[in-house]
């Protein structure tokens, strides 16, 4: 049966159990507007940060892109938080430049960076520093499309049993996609299973279709792997 995981954000609570994992239980809370589902996502990353923090001398935040996060972003860096403490990098990224308006870097300089946080503490996935700095806690906000991807995990990726195996080898892999011009990389299932909590923001209605019913779309091996420590952040 589906469980209740309690949090105490404000917003219409829904929960659901991945049919293929037993109690794990993933919580998808809704807000009126997308102004508001992005305010309390980049608050919850802050939380888990903050929290986190009185445990470990260092985080890493790992953000994702495209057009939905951009407000949260934004909100995340403007907050009073001991950036001085935080590592920051992204959840996949487009082999581009990073003034390339496809690059998710660029877009974290055009809303995170521009606040509080420190563009000098910026790990780039594809230089080896992020792997060097894996056993510091893991905190990622998360997007999802409409085919049911997260990160740059596309249905259609080769070895895509790879990128989703908790298990696997490598903590970054780079994909190609029939979805996208570019080839990227991502952080891979390894990665994301051992954070501390994950935000997963998403808006409208197909993306809720897809979470409540996740059958074989990647973002179902995500809730399966991560359970009650994924958090969803949904409006219309």
């Amino acid at each position: 049966g589906v469980q209740t995981c309690a949090l105490p954000i404000l917003g219409t609570i829904s929960s659901f159990n991945d049919a293929g994992s037993i109690g794990a239980c993933m919580e998808l809370i809704g807000f009126e507007t997308r102004d508001a589902a992005s305010v309390a996502a980049a608050e919850f990353i802050a939380s888990v940060t903050q929290s986190s923090l009185a445990h470990a001398s260092e985080v890493i935040i790992a953000l994702g892109g495209g057009t939905s996060p951009r407000q949260s972003l934004t909100h995340l860096g403007g907050m009073d938080l001991p950036w001085d403490r935080v590592w920051v990098t992204v959840t996949d990224e487009r082999q581009v430049p990073r003034d390339h308006e496809a690059s998710n870097y660029r877009l974290l300089s055009e809303t995170l960076f521009l606040g509080s946080a420190n563009q000098d503490r910026f790990l780039a996935l594809e230089d080896g520093n992020f792997q060097a700095r894996s056993n510091l806690p893991l905190i990622p906000l998360l997007g999802m499309g409409e085919d049911g991807h997260f990160a740059s995990i596309f249905p259609d990726a080769s070895a895509l049993d790879t990128l989703l195996d908790a298990e696997g080898e490598s903590w970054v892999k780079p994909v190609s996609t029939s979805a996208s011009p570019f080839p990227r990389v991502t952080l891979t299932m390894k990665s994301l299973s051992r954070c501390v909590c994950a935000g997963l923001l998403v808006f409208g209605d197909a993306k809720k279709a897809i979470l409540e019913n996740p059958g074989n779309f990647p973002v179902g091996a995500l809730i399966g792997q991560l359970g009650s420590r994924l958090k969803v952040f949904w409006s219309p």
